[in-house]
């Protein structure tokens, strides 16, 4: 039995553009967005259809997609694939795959979406810069910030965000972008003897209300996906591929002195949300709209998010939950029964920030051993209950706060399952994934064995990164495993 490690060491170049003007765009005094940039206020629905099973309907887009076979259509054998899910369908939740159409001399040259960029099932949360497992960031905080951009009304300052793409695409990272709808200049027009930020952090500013003034609002959302949409109309200088997936806001339910992050009620959140679809559609309509992470699933937060659910439908196209040391599952069977009860069956859902250990603040109740054993079981649970992409919580590597023990595992099971094609439920406590070389990984844990037809010698790799080469009448699961066959 030898014992495997995992660690990854990443390093990267970051690129900074912000010479010769290319990085400032002047708007009207208005505020409102220039013509280049300005597109309709209709809400343009979604280009492609998600269904409302676990497994979603072909289109013309490919993503990491959850594609979850019943365990009554499980194969007779273990090497190959259920005919119905050889190959992963796609869903609305991807940036365009297929091969642009060639350029004519008069229009502009549209970006393809590269073949090796978000086709991960992981990813993880940084500052912009800092790197992590799995080919997913989520940039926190702040980065994507009206104020930031446009510090003074009329005019986009484009630098800070323009080097953050830039490093990100330097290491062929798919990117989830939080979109901050705060400006101080605009909070005082109408929010100026309102109640500051309970929330120390200053990053944000210190008033955290909906937009004052709504159209300058979404001409800078317009604007800023217009500049990162890979289209060949205004965008920023040296773009390799284009940014797709859109969130509005994080966490808005927060609002305490120990993390706010908007001010405001569900008819505030609601409202926000409809004026950013309506603003990132009209800049592309192909784009990805994020509803802002729901911090868990207790009562306060719930009773936040029914009224947004509620009259949410046709202003998002994805679902998304958060997991802080709180569910050993992510919250993922919760949280795909609270999108169905309010009608949307058909939207997909991702774990935005997925924190099973924080080593800045230590809780007593379980082991570190234990917490590390969550990284394979919580995962494998959640893409089991139909979710399809999972990004870590403090897992940067310029920045880590879990212990050592939950690095490795998180590490060993991005390494073993990232790139699955289709998940396959066998028991409650096994699962089976299908993978593009053609391997089968087994995951069992809490004593579940492999299915009697899978016989010879197989890998085994434990979630601390202990493997061996058995024969499969050998394994067993008194620790959460992955079997290697093929």
């Amino acid at each position: 039995m030898a014992v495997r490690k995992y660690a990854v060491a990443v390093a990267f170049l970051l690129v900074v553009s912000g010479c010769g003007g290319s990085s400032d765009t002047a708007t009207p005094a208005t505020t409102v967005a220039p013509v280049a940039t300005q597109a309709p206020t209709t809400t343009v629905a979604p280009t492609t259809t998600v269904t409302a099973t676990t497994t979603a309907a072909a289109t013309a887009t490919a993503i990491p997609t959850t594609t979850v076979a019943p365990t009554t259509a499980a194969p007779t054998t273990t090497t190959a694939a259920p005919t119905t899910t050889t190959a992963a369908p796609a869903t609305t939740t991807a940036a365009p795959a297929t091969t642009t159409a060639p350029p004519t001399a008069a229009g502009p040259i549209p970006l393809a979406w590269p073949h090796d960029v978000g086709v991960s099932h992981f990813g993880h949360i940084s500052a912009g810069r800092g790197s992590g497992p799995g080919g997913w960031r989520r940039p926190l905080k702040g980065t994507f910030l009206w104020g930031l951009v446009e510090a003074t009304p009329g005019r986009y300052l484009w630098r800070r965000t323009d080097s953050v793409v830039a490093a990100i695409q330097a290491e062929r990272i798919a990117v989830l972008t939080v979109l901050w709808p705060f400006a101080d200049w605009d909070q005082e027009a109408c929010h100026g003897d309102r109640p500051k930020s309970p929330d120390p952090d200053k990053r944000l500013g210190d008033s955290l209300y909906g937009p004052c003034d709504s159209d300058a609002y979404a001409s800078w959302v317009t604007a800023t996906v217009e500049r990162y949409d890979g289209d060949g109309v205004d965008d920023m200088p040296g773009l390799e591929y284009p940014l797709r997936h859109w969130e509005v806001a994080n966490e808005p339910s927060m609002q305490t002195p120990q993390l706010a992050n908007f001010q405001g009620n569900s008819a505030d959140y609601l409202e926000l949300l409809k004026i950013t679809y309506e603003a990132i559609k009209s800049a592309d309509p192909s784009a990805v709209v994020f509803l802002g992470g729901q911090a868990g699933m207790r009562d306060p937060t719930v009773e936040f998010w029914e009224p947004v659910l509620e009259g949410a439908s046709g202003f998002f196209d994805v679902g998304n939950i958060h997991s802080i040391r709180t569910s050993e599952t992510f919250y993922s069977e919760e949280y795909r029964a609270f999108l169905d009860r309010f009608g949307h069956e058909a939207q997909p859902f991702w774990i935005t920030e997925a924190m099973i250990d924080d080593t800045t603040r230590p809780r007593e109740g379980q082991s570190d051993d234990e917490r590390a054993q969550i990284a394979l079981t919580g995962s494998v649970t959640s893409f089991l209950n139909g979710v399809e992409v999972i990004l870590i919580a403090g897992m940067a590597y310029d920045d880590p706060k879990n212990s050592e023990k939950v690095q490795e595992a998180w590490e060993v099971v991005v390494s073993t399952i990232d790139l699955f094609q289709t998940v396959t439920p066998i028991t409650e406590i096994s699962a089976r994934f299908e993978m593009p070389d053609g391997m089968t990984v087994y995951a069992i844990w809490d004593g579940a064995g492999l299915p009697a037809d899978v016989t010879g010698s197989v890998l085994t790799r434990r979630y601390d990164g202990v493997e061996a080469n058995l024969d499969a009448s050998q394994v067993t699961s008194e620790l959460p495993t992955f079997v290697l066959v093929g």
